[in-house]
């Protein structure tokens, strides 16, 4: 039998934890054998036999984790956008200027491979942090390489898996017939074969040529597998969201240990990525992502109520990673339920009225001063277009290198859209007409390293807030750089803005709502 040398990896979880459940978001064996998983912040290692070694505080909301053969830890931090390396609890920076760190993986020469999201790109770096190749990559999430040193990347605008060489040429595809809705972590095992999260209940293996060979662990072991790691010897730990915890398998699929993953309970938090809107009645929606709900707070930022919950159908009021959210003049809110491919529409009141659908991964939505609405669909990369009747118009998109982001509606009913491509943002009339752009990468006031959250105050001025460099800058409505507020302390990563009124709004990763008045800033 031919031995593969399997690098030391770990891959994204393709779900986020209940709010009412540690936040479970990866897990990795290190070359000590023992399994590293991000709990809560948190990087908690524990032996095989599931007792907890050590634990290292993280920041950032670390979304993925690698261990290298020396044991030094990489954790992928989307709210921060950048990759942390920890070496004896030594915390630097090893990568940064990302977008929704994602997937990660160590290399057998110690490279380190990263999908970073939001500019759709897959990046390699030496083991010094230098990057050294980079290549597009159009809805990438996941992340392993295999026996040989080829990386199988997940596509969800597709549901693909796609092989690359090691240095970056595509040789192929395939797209599992029984995988359900979407894919998610994915890891090789000793075999070569191909093991899978999708948003089933069920872990599958599949061969080489994508044919499914089984459910591991049985067909009912698990209700809502997140997370999948293999170690050199062949144990798989699977993380179970419904469960709230974590198992641990040897090669023969036999059960080691099992490890309580139970949080600290609380009413609501958003996580990241998350969106907030306010509507005509000064109420604040916001979206909890890793939750799969929203809530409603007043303007002072009280915690109101919560609605919805987990769901991966068609029916009305549950989501699957939900990510945008608005309200029109008229009150209704607009919820872009992403791995659903729609987008759910309330009254103020919360009851259910319709869902705006022939979508693929809408992630951000804006409601213009007509009752227009507009939803950045990321399959399509372009915006589409729904008059106040929630009949759809048309889509429309710059010619070229255009990946929409969050976007808003401005005074006049111009549509702003972040491109996370160009780093920058794109400008269009009411009907979908480009006319012009600012930003761009680049360090200066007037330039953007990672926009990830855009919002228009009442006289038309534009504020973004670049996670890059955790600044809000402010523009008139025409582009034109106006000035910028520094965002210190915990404010910065993932967080987002809203405006109303006289005051700017700002939204932490970590839930707490922030009152900027308008007459303050610079």
């Amino acid at each position: 039998m031919k031995k593969y040398k399997l690098a030391i990896a770990v891959y994204l979880c393709f779900a986020f934890a209940s709010n009412l459940r540690a936040d479970i978001s990866a897990l990795a064996f290190g070359p000590d054998g023992n399994l590293y998983a991000v709990i809560d912040n948190v990087i908690k290692i524990y032996s095989v036999e599931g007792k907890l070694q050590n634990q290292i505080v993280s920041s950032g909301r670390p979304f993925g984790i690698a261990v290298d053969n020396s044991g030094d830890i990489f954790v992928s931090e989307t709210g921060n956008g950048r990759i942390q390396k920890f070496n004896k609890e030594i915390k630097s920076v090893f990568a940064d200027k990302l977008s929704i760190p994602s997937g990660i993986a160590v290399g057998a020469d110690s490279s380190i491979y990263v999908v970073d999201t939001g500019n759709n790109r897959i990046k390699k770096y030496s083991r010094e942090g230098k990057l050294i190749l980079e290549f597009e990559f159009l809805n990438p999430f996941s992340l392993v390489l295999d026996g040989e040193g080829n990386l199988l990347v997940t596509d969800t605008g597709t549901g693909e898996i796609k092989k690359f060489s090691p240095e970056g040429a595509f040789i192929n595809k395939f797209a599992p017939k029984e995988v359900s809705v979407r894919i998610g972590n994915i890891i090789t095992d000793f075999r070569g074969n191909l093991i899978v999260l999708d948003s089933s209940r069920y872990v599958k293996v599949y061969d080489k040529k994508g044919r499914q060979l089984k459910n591991f662990g049985g067909k009912n072991e698990f209700i809502k597998p997140i997370c999948i790691a293999i170690d050199k010897n062949g144990n798989i730990a699977v993380a179970d969201e419904s469960k709230n915890e974590i198992k641990i398998y040897n090669k023969e699929e036999k059960l080691i240990s099992k490890i309580s993953a139970s949080g600290k309970e609380r009413d609501f938090s958003p996580g990241w990525p998350c969106k907030m809107a306010i509507d005509k009645n000064n109420n604040v929606w916001v979206i909890s992502t890793m939750g799969n709900c929203y809530a409603k707070y007043d303007i002072e930022g009280k915690f109101k109520e919560k609605f919805g919950g987990p769901g991966n159908d068609a029916s009305e009021g549950v989501f699957d990673t939900p990510l945008g959210v608005a309200c029109d003049p008229s009150g209704r809110i607009f919820i872009c339920d992403t791995y659903n491919h729609r987008v759910q529409v309330f009254d103020s009141n919360n009851n259910y009225l319709v869902s705006l659908t022939g979508l693929g991964y809408p992630m951000y939505i804006a409601a213009g001063p007509d009752g227009s609405i507009y939803v950045s669909n990321r399959t399509t990369a372009s915006v589409k277009k729904f008059n106040k009747k929630l009949e759809y118009v048309k889509d429309f998109k710059p010619e070229n290198d255009f990946s929409p982001g969050d976007l808003v509606t401005g005074k006049a009913g111009s549509v702003y859209v972040i491109n996370t491509v160009k780093q920058s943002v794109e400008v269009f009339d009411a009907d979908g007409a480009f006319k012009y752009s600012f930003g761009g990468y680049g360090e200066e006031n007037n330039k953007f390293e990672i926009p990830n959250s855009i919002t228009a105050d009442d006289t038309g001025n534009i504020y973004v807030y670049d996670a890059g460099n955790r600044k809000i800058k402010k523009y008139s409505p025409e582009g034109k750089f106006v000035s910028y507020y520094k965002i210190y302390s915990n404010w910065g990563g993932g967080s987002v803005l809203a405006a109303k009124g006289e005051n700017l709004y700002l939204l932490s990763m970590r839930g707490g709502i922030k009152k900027l008045p308008l007459s303050e800033l610079p």
